[in-house]
C-alpha cells in the first residue's frame, strides 16, 4: 500500500488508467543503494524513473571535467528523473554535462 500510494504521487504516473499503472507496477524493481554509491552505474545513460522509499539521494550535473553542481536533495516519496538524460536517451546525443545522483545515506529506491 505505501509504494502504491508513492507511486500515484508520482505526477506522470498518478493519471494512468488502473490497468496501465497495474501493468507499470509489474516491473518496478526495488533496490538498496549504500550511502555514496551512485543510482546508475557510472558512465551508463540512464532513462529510469527512482523513488526514494527510504532515505536521501542528491541530484546534481557532473562536466566531463569531473566537476559537480547540485541541483536539489530528494527525501522519501519524491521522484528522481532527468530530462536531460531522458532528451540524450530520445535524441541519441550526449552534452557536455550529465545528471546524476547518488545516496547520500543508505537509500531504498523503486525503479
Amino acid at each position: 500500500p505505501d509504494v502504491l500510494y508513492m507511486l500515484k504521487s508520482v505526477r506522470v504516473f498518478g493519471h494512468f488508467e488502473k490497468p496501465l499503472f497495474v501493468e507499470l507496477c509489474k516491473h518496478i524493481e526495488s533496490r538498496s543503494v549504500p550511502a555514496g554509491a551512485p543510482l546508475s552505474p557510472s558512465g551508463q545513460l540512464d532513462e529510469s524513473i527512482y523513488v526514494v522509499q527510504k532515505g536521501r539521494v542528491s541530484v546534481f550535473l557532473q562536466e566531463k571535467d569531473g566537476c559537480e553542481l547540485p541541483l536539489k536533495d530528494v527525501r522519501m516519496g519524491e521522484s528522481v528523473h532527468s530530462l536531460l538524460s531522458i532528451l540524450n536517451f530520445i535524441t541519441g546525443h550526449s552534452s557536455a554535462i550529465r545528471v546524476s545522483a547518488r545516496a547520500v545515506e543508505s537509500s531504498t529506491v523503486l525503479r
